[in-house]
């Protein structure tokens, strides 16, 4: 279902046509432009079927008249930038749900509707039970963690009797609550390559590998990293209403079209969400370049010949994060995809200042110099940008794995606590039914 409707700038007067598409949520954001002087609109729209409410700031509601501009509103999907009307008539074109449908194809659709359909029910169901369980495991408040757990989590599976057990019932929770949203592959990618990897590691370097975990141990690095990716974990939460439409693009066969963008969020929202994602990553990264030197150079702390100021893992520590991403390039075998979605050139812009930003066609032109107007002028469609910020949770979901794999190992190598045994996990055998006796036939003597 669609609802026309008239909006009025406050400022300028200037009427829009927009056309707002109703589809599974019960409400959204909705950030869009003034098309004639450029101000931000925002409101929100709220569904109770029939009826469509929609509130705005910056602009009213009117009756039908000549309007000025067109523009399409959708909470889920992709729509159709801002276009102004000129002299004629409001003419029907197909609305965003037939738009994404013929994009996307009908099972693609599904798939995606499903997937945020499902996040969403976490959210609104057990978000708070997540955070409070991982707020107790990064605070140390173990007196109260496995009653939390064990509200979510069958007690047999997670018994939650050392910490080793702890983590591994707090991971769970987590990897469960974010499932519906994670990369197709990314337990097969956890359990077919990073932990055979990991495996790998400890049986050809066993003595580097043991000394990687007590770098890395729970007292030093690895608590600060878990409270680091967890706080962005959860400020992604927070966005990913907003953030749903870019969500979508991820499910069209050949990609967006050039003329649709997003209408829950803008590029000021969008930017400290990038860049704080980019800043967390980037101070993750020892970690990962560790187990590449590791694997590499057969010596965690031996870094790749890359500057002679950086041959030690203690000296990158000391370097800028723009630095340290020089160390993950994608050609050795951990962190290849961060060197990919780490793109300093514009977190360089956005450090900055040096871009501008045109909120009528949601197009960013950045100058990766730090000076507007000196070097090359790239640019990149909001819509691709939110896809970017996507791209930067993926990341911190992968190197959550990697964090688990190894401060759990630490528990097991270097605490020597036990982990459950698999076989906990087997369904239990079904009892075969009793067999009924049948009752005894009585005879008779014969006399």
């Amino acid at each position: 279902m669609t609802q026309r409707s008239y909006l009025k700038c406050d400022v300028c007067g200037s009427i829009t046509i927009i056309r707002l598409q109703a589809g599974w949520l019960d409400w959204h954001p909705i950030i869009i432009p003034c098309g004639h002087c450029g101000i931000l609109i925002s409101g929100k729209a709220t569904f109770r079927p029939p009826h469509v409410d929609c509130e705005f700031h910056n602009a009213t509601q009117v009756g039908e008249q000549q309007a000025d501009f067109y523009l399409e509103i959708s909470g889920e999907l992709p729509a159709k930038l801002l276009r102004p009307m000129g002299a004629e008539p409001y003419v029907w074109s197909p609305p965003p749900f037939f738009q994404a449908l013929e994009g996307m194809g009908q099972e693609n659709y599904d798939l995606f509707r499903s997937r945020f359909v499902a996040f969403l029910n976490n959210i609104d169901k057990s978000w708070p039970e997540v955070r409070r369980i991982n707020e107790l495991w990064n605070s140390g408040e173990r007196g109260y963690l496995a009653k939390e757990v064990h509200t979510m989590l069958p007690r047999k599976q997670w018994p939650m009797t050392n910490e080793a057990e702890m983590l591994r019932g707090v991971h769970q929770v987590k990897l469960r609550f974010f499932h519906p949203i994670l990369s197709s592959d990314y337990f097969t990618a956890a359990s077919e390559d990073l932990m055979p990897k990991i495996k790998g590691l400890a049986q050809k370097h066993p003595a580097g590998f043991v000394d990687l975990l007590t770098y890395f141990s729970p007292d030093n690095l690895l608590k600060h990293y878990e409270q680091i990716s967890f706080n962005r974990l959860q400020v992604f939460v927070e966005l990913f209403r907003s953030l749903i439409p870019a969500f979508a693009q991820f499910f069209y066969k050949n990609g967006v079209p050039d003329d649709v963008g997003i209408t829950t969020v803008d590029f000021d929202a969008l930017k400290h969400f990038y860049a704080d994602s980019y800043e967390s990553l980037s101070e993750l990264l020892p970690l990962v370049i560790a187990y590449n030197n590791l694997s590499e150079r057969g010596d965690f702390r031996v870094m790749k010949s890359l500057r002679k100021d950086v041959t030690t893992l203690d000296q990158l520590l000391e370097k800028s994060k723009g630095d340290r991403l020089r160390f993950v390039d994608g050609s050795e075998p951990f962190g290849g995809g961060i060197a990919k979605d780490l793109n300093n050139k514009l977190r360089n812009a956005i450090a900055h200042n040096s871009y501008s930003y045109d909120r009528k066609q949601q197009q960013i032109t950045y100058f990766s110099s730090g000076q507007i107007g000196q070097g090359d002028a790239l640019s990149i469609t909001l819509l691709a940008f939110a896809g970017a910020c996507w791209n930067l949770q993926n990341r911190m979901m992968e190197v959550v794995e990697l964090l688990y794999q190894t401060r759990k190992n630490g528990f097991v190598f270097l605490h020597g606590h036990p982990i459950v045994s698999p076989v906990v996990f087997a369904s239990e055998p079904k009892r075969a039914p009793a067999k009924k006796e049948r009752p005894r036939r009585r005879t008779h003597n014969k006399r």
